[in-house]
Order: C-alpha cells, then structure tokens, then sequence
C-alpha cells in the first residue's frame, strides 16, 4: 500500500506533520504519491524550511527569507482550493528527536489529520536531542533512549500530539530499517493507544503495526483435583504465578485474565493484568466470550490455558512474532505431532469466538477454516503439559 493510503489521507485533509527524524522527507513522499494518484497538493509549512528543500516537483506556499523557507499567511493556507494541504508544522533543528515549547506544534484549527514522525532508530542510542534537558524532564531519559521514553513522547499531552486535540492522529515510526527496529515498533505497540505505522521513507516501506492481546483462561472448577489447581504449588510457587512469570507483558497490548475464584484475583495482582469475574459459570465458550470482548479493539487474541506452568517464554514471544507475520491467521502451537495451547486467533473470527455453541471451544473456529491455520512447530513438549490430575500434579511438584 501506499504511504497516503496506511495513513488514510483523502481529498480535503489538512495534514500536519510533526516531530522529528524525517518530516520533511515524509511531506514530500506524500506529495509525490498523491500528485500521482491526481489530486491537486499544497506543501507548505507553519514553521520554516530549509530553502534548498523547495523545488518546482510540487505546489509549494512559502515565504523565501535567505536560507529559509517560512510561513505563509495562515488563512493564505487555509482559503487555498488544493485537494488535499501538507503542512509541516513542527521543527526540531534537523535532530532526530525533540521536546515542544509551549507554542509548537503550530497545528491551525483547520487541520484534519496529524502524523507524529517519531525515530525508532534512536533506540539503545544517545543521540542528540533537540531541547535534551526539556526532554530528560518528559520522557525520564537517560542514558539511552528506552520503548518507554517514546511511549512517553507519544502520550504525554506535552508530547508530540499536544495541540492536535481537534484533529485525527496518527503514528509514524520513522527510520524502521533492520529487524530490530520492527521488534522495537512492535515492542512500543503496548504501551501506548496510539495509531501506530512503521516503515522507511528512504526504502519506500510502511505498515501498520497490528495489536496482539492475550486471554487466560482461569474461571475453571478443578473438579479432577477437589480445589482450585491454579493455587497450589510448584516449585514453591502457585502454578498460575509460573504462567504469569514467563508471560511477556510487553508484546501484549492487553490481557485479560478471566476467573472465578476471587482468591486467584489476590494473588494475580499485576498492573497490567485487567481481571474480569465470570458470573455465567465455568462453561469454556462463556470464558472465551467475556475474553474476546475485553479485547475485540485488537488484531488478534493470543488464548492461554491457566494450567501450563512449564510454558516458556521464548515460544510465546516466537507465536507473537509469527503473528505479526501473519495477522489473518489462526497461528496453532505443534508438539510431537499434536496440536498445543496456547492459539491465536485473528480479528475476523472474533464473532464466531462469541457465538460458540457445545463444548469445543475454540477448536470449533479451527476446525471450520482449515485455511486460516498455520502451525508452528516446537521441541519441547514438557512445556505444553497441562496439570489436570492429582497423579499429574504429584509428578511435577516439589
């Protein structure tokens, strides 16, 4: 797809592009696709320009000052009959990362769409920060730009969306080049609500970054066992603590845990675990409804059986990775020729994941679209033991 099209701009945007690591460039790729696709495009800028940065490829309104470029009258902008006006509206002294004054962004009342360019290269780095002490202030920088500093920039209302209040927002991970910088805009993904793209105006790449979620599926009766088997111990630790343990919160952008003994929402008590209390019962498709719906926002639903305390970390994150990959799938866990938990599924199955008749479920959704499954093969099957009996559980406490 084209830059225009991920970013949903259309005939009669007011565009603004803020931040730092490749405004301009951006502004004028855009310029490029939409002149293309025939609209009629102003660029121009509330801010100021580098001069030699304006060419005759495309209708530029500015104000020519010796070396600079700068702003024109704003209702100049505004009374303008282009289809659609980019506006870059933000500086940040050519460093690929910034902090705002007061009066920045200078976003008019009459835009329609802000895109926050923000550069994920700068991860593990130290790099030269336009106002670093402001910076340090917002973000808690220090050393080292972090996820977190960047989810601080992205949700801060003094960060990069301040004064677009009015207008639809979106994210641009700039200078995503390498793998690492794909799982580092994968890893920001959770800790912010922010419309997140990613991509590289110089490789001509952009995506979106699609939201995984997770569900645990605890609200079962442990009837084979005569009390609740989320509780008792392994290896000095509740089973359900071992599973929690090994989950990576942050490649989730929510999870749920769904339960009905409130001695197991003492002991789940996690910042960034939401628990919903079923009071339908214990059936599994109530469970995996209550679940879809706490996270029908996402792209797809990682579902966890509560009783696979040997689940590993690393093949959690190799299903979410898979994912990512793949976000129209059902992506199924293969062990020894069989068909383990946990299983995403994706956004367009949801509605069948909660209308699910019997007692199947999710296996239902699997076995009606063959065509949506990949399996991922894995090793080592111990982790993928489930704790159901009492016989099971001696062979596994200590």
């Amino acid at each position: 797809m084209k830059f225009f099209e991920i970013f949903g701009i259309k005939k009669g945007d007011v565009v603004c592009i803020v931040g730092a690591g490749g405004k301009t460039s951006l502004m004028l790729h855009l310029a490029k696709e939409l002149t293309e696709a025939g609209h009629s495009v102003l660029v121009t800028t509330t801010t100021r320009l580098a001069s030699n940065e304006i060419t005759s490829d495309f209708d530029f309104l500015v104000n020519i000052n010796g070396e600079k470029a700068e702003s024109p009258d704003i209702s100049a902008i505004k009374n303008s009959d282009h289809d659609v006006k980019l506006i870059e509206a933000d500086g940040s002294a050519r460093k690929p990362l910034k902090c705002w004054l007061d009066s920045e962004p200078v976003i008019p009342e009459f835009a329609t769409l802000t895109i926050g360019v923000l550069d994920i290269s700068t991860i593990d780095k130290s790099p030269d920060i336009h106002r670093p002490e402001q910076f340090k202030a917002l973000t808690g920088y220090k050393d080292k730009i972090t996820v977190k500093n960047l989810a601080e920039v992205l949700n801060s209302s003094d960060g990069i969306f301040r004064n677009s209040s009015h207008t639809r927002n979106i994210v641009f991970l700039s200078k995503c080049e390498s793998e690492k910088d794909i799982k580092n805009s994968i890893r920001l993904s959770p800790f912010t609500h922010k419309k997140l793209t990613y991509g590289s105006v110089f490789n001509k790449t952009i995506a979106n970054i699609p939201k995984l979620s997770a569900v645990i599926m605890a609200a079962g009766t442990s009837s084979r066992m005569g009390e609740n088997k989320l509780l008792m111990q392994i290896d000095e630790k509740a089973m359900i603590t071992h599973l929690l343990d090994n989950l990576p919160a942050e490649v989730f952008n929510k999870i749920s845990m769904i339960y009905a003994d409130d001695a197991l929402a003492e002991l789940c008590n996690k910042s960034w675990l939401r628990m919903i209390k079923t009071d339908g019962g214990h059936e599994k498709n109530i469970t995996i409804k209550l679940g879809t719906e706490s996270c029908s926002d996402s792209d797809g639903i990682m579902f966890f059986v509560a009783d696979q305390p040997f689940l590993k970390k690393d093949t959690i994150i190799k299903l979410a990775d898979s994912f990512f990959k793949n976000t129209s799938k059902i992506l199924i866990p293969v062990c020894c020729g069989r068909q383990r938990n946990p299983v995403i599924f994706p956004q367009k199955v949801f509605a069948q994941l909660m209308n699910l008749k019997g007692d199947r479920g999710g296996r239902t959704v699997i076995d009606n679209h063959p065509e949506l499954c990949i399996c991922i093969d894995f090793e080592d099957e111990k982790q993928f033991t489930y704790i159901d009996t009492r016989q099971e559980y001696e062979r596994y406490a200590k």
